[in-house]
């Protein structure tokens, strides 16, 4: 859910990059609606992992309520728009290191290739659409403390998320789904972009994410409860096998993650290099 929200927000982008603040925020705290005991679990591979966890998420974002996500996301931004009432700063400096971080990949790690390749073939009046955050999602930063982000900083941000994600099939409140085996490939290389991440620049975007999270008032998370509840995000009738399958995923990949952290002992923003990924 959190790189779900990510990259609906990035593929929202508004035309002024004075606006464009919500997608590393929203990544912050967005998957503390799923809290869940995490199962027992066998450390795969990290490739394994990414691998299950997009096959598993096709089906979830084939089902997304285009009702309800937008509301969903939109509280998610009220969250983190009320921590600097508590801590001072700290959604400032979760962006603007976030920013940092992103800015270090190097171009042809982002996948623009692999992105146009998975949505080429495909048409937005037949494809499945995923929703897209409401509009108005990045108008709630503008008199927040993220408006102190360097402006010529955004920008280049911006254009390079708007250059990457060019080759995207949407419509105004939705975007085509690209196949399992398509969403796999773009899964993996942008992996191997996170892994290319200067270190210093991911350490520091880490810390001051993690600090970001620590400060989000336990209280305001609760009215994105119902959201995640049978009838919310998804329909009632979504199978119970296929959400089940899409949780065990995510906890494996964050079971696999921090075991390829300890192996490597950082090294990227995710902390994790793929092997055998598909060349961009």
């Amino acid at each position: 859910m959190l790189d779900l929200i990510t990259l609906s927000c990035a593929l929202r982008l508004p035309f002024s990059p004075s606006d464009a603040v919500a997608p590393l925020a929203a990544a912050a705290v967005a998957s503390a609606a799923l809290l869940s005991p995490p199962p027992a679990l066998a450390v795969v591979s990290p490739t394994e992992a990414i691998t299950e966890a997009a096959v598993s998420a096709h089906p979830v974002l084939r089902s997304l309520s285009p009702v309800y996500f937008p509301g969903f996301v939109d509280k998610v931004a009220d969250v983190l728009i009320d921590v600097p009432n508590s801590r001072p700063g700290a959604l400032f400096k979760a962006v603007d290191t976030g920013l940092d971080a992103l800015l270090t990949v190097p171009k042809d790690k982002l996948g623009a290739a692999a992105i146009e390749e998975a949505f080429s073939g495909l048409d937005t009046s037949t494809c499945d659409l995923v929703p897209l955050p409401s509009p108005e999602l990045f108008s709630k930063f503008k008199d927040t403390e993220v408006a102190k982000v360097d402006a010529a900083k955004l920008k280049a941000a911006v254009d390079v998320l708007k250059e990457t994600t060019k080759s995207v099939k949407r419509t105004d409140t939705g975007v085509c789904l690209p196949s399992p085996e398509a969403l796999t490939k773009i899964a993996l290389i942008q992996t191997e972009a996170s892994a290319a991440v200067d270190p210093a620049a991911a350490a520091k975007f880490a810390a001051e994410a993690k600090k970001l999270g620590g400060a989000v008032n336990p209280r305001n998370v609760l009215p994105l409860v119902p959201y995640v509840e049978p009838g919310g995000l998804l329909p009632r009738s979504f199978p119970a096998d296929q959400l089940a399958r899409f949780k065990k995923a995510g906890f494996a990949l964050e079971a696999a993650q921090k075991q390829a952290l300890k192996a490597q002992k950082g090294g990227g923003l995710s902390g994790m290099a793929v092997r055998g990924a598909p060349a961009s």
